[in-house]
């Protein structure tokens, strides 16, 4: 009886020990969900650099072509004004006037 078991028992832990390396070596199926996790991630931030890259070329290309939209930009992030311009500005209500 115990020749009868050997070879099935054999032929179990081999598969058995297959199962495992398959799931946990190296090289297995639970390496490759987190490398495709991984590259899915890393897709995704590229996805995002490559727009925001677009942008910023996009803006340098306003800022050295576009005259008027450095103007508006100067006037709007800077407060800056054109020789004897009157710019007022409002706070809480009150009215001020600057001139230059």
């Amino acid at each position: 009886m115990g020749k009868n078991l050997f070879v099935p028992v054999t032929l179990l832990c081999f598969a058995i020990g297959f199962f495992l390396s398959f799931l946990f070596s190296d090289m297995g199926f639970l390496r490759y969900q987190e490398i495709v996790k991984n590259k899915t991630e890393l897709d995704t931030r590229l996805r995002d650099l490559a727009y925001e890259i677009s942008l910023v070329e996009d803006q340098i290309s306003r800022l050295t072509d576009d005259k008027e939209h450095l103007i508006r930009l100067a006037r709007r992030e800077l407060g800056m004004m054109m020789p004897g311009e009157r710019v007022i500005k409002l706070l809480d209500g009150e009215m001020s006037y600057d001139e230059q």
